[in-house]
């Protein structure tokens, strides 16, 4: 174990009383920060370390998984037990059958999530998808907010990565593109709800969905339904259950990859050219 590490988890363990850790084990997930269940003397936490993140990293994320807890009692959100610069400590969460119960169930709840509104799309504060910034300023309409707020500052970023042409059909598409989207108020979003930010935990005798790792804004509810298609893992059962609840406006399903292409632009950023094709189809599929 690193320096670095075993004193920040020797640190933890003071402040939150623990005692002795037994045992540390590695779990798999994303690939920005180091993620572990600890065992310690009084019970076991789930351990978050970054050994150089950005200023606020993780207390934008604690303020996310906070503003998700509020919104339902039919969805676990791991609570926080303690922030700092580097890392995260939550409660853990003992894992279950990610069944279609639990689908259904992971459904309705994100229905119910997303029927929290607010006045404006955005947030009270900046925060992260994955380690990069996702600016929130709050705007009155939603297209203005996701071309200024979340198309612009990636494709800026990814500048050198595209062809003018690429830079020349983003805008284009921003003159355009509001005709695509029904008008809609602020929901509250998970803002990254992949595959691998949800499960089934357990409950006492029951299961329970629980999502993790939010990038919490006010935003189109299209763009949390587009981040479950991104990458698979999620059933029909999930979608059948959210249109029960909150039934998405006609056309949803091809809107999807216009929503994607934020995602994706930061995964141009993240991981680099492999991303731009698929881009570049969506783009041309919407006439641009």
């Amino acid at each position: 174990m690193a320096a670095e590490l075993e004193n920040w988890i020797r640190n933890v363990a003071q402040e939150l009383d623990l005692g002795q850790l037994s045992s540390l084990h590695a779990l798999a997930g994303g690939s920005i920060n180091q993620v572990f269940v600890g065992h310690f003397e009084h019970g076991k936490k789930v351990l978050k370390f970054n050994a150089s993140p950005p200023k606020d990293f993780f207390e934008a994320e604690k303020d996310g998984l906070h503003a998700l807890s509020q919104t339902t009692s039919e969805v676990m959100v791991p609570s926080t037990n303690y922030t700092d610069h580097h890392g995260l400590v939550m409660e853990y969460v003992e894992p279950a059958t990610f069944n279609d119960q639990i689908q259904e169930r992971l459904g309705r709840s994100l229905a119910a999530i997303h029927k929290t509104s607010s006045g404006d799309f955005g947030w009270h504060r900046d925060n992260y998808i994955g380690i990069l910034p996702q600016l929130n300023e709050p705007k009155a309409s939603w297209w203005e907010f996701f071309c200024e707020c979340r198309l612009m500052p990636m494709v800026r970023r990814t500048t050198t990565l595209m062809s003018s042409e690429d830079q020349k059909r983003f805008t284009y598409l921003y003159s355009v593109g509001e005709k695509w989207f029904p008008k809609e108020p602020p929901s509250l979003l998970h803002g990254d709800l992949w595959a691998g930010n949800a499960f089934a935990g357990k409950q006492g005798q029951n299961s329970l969905p629980v999502i993790i790792d939010p990038a919490v804004y006010y935003g189109h509810r299209e763009m949390d339904i587009a981040m479950t298609r991104m990458f698979g893992g999620f059933n029909q059962s999930f979608y059948q259950a959210y249109h029960e609840v909150y039934p998405l406006e006609k056309g949803w399903e091809e809107r999807l990859a216009l929503c994607n292409l934020y995602p994706l632009l930061v995964h141009l950023e993240l991981f680099g050219l492999s991303y731009l094709k698929e881009i570049r189809t969506v783009l041309s599929n919407f006439g641009l």
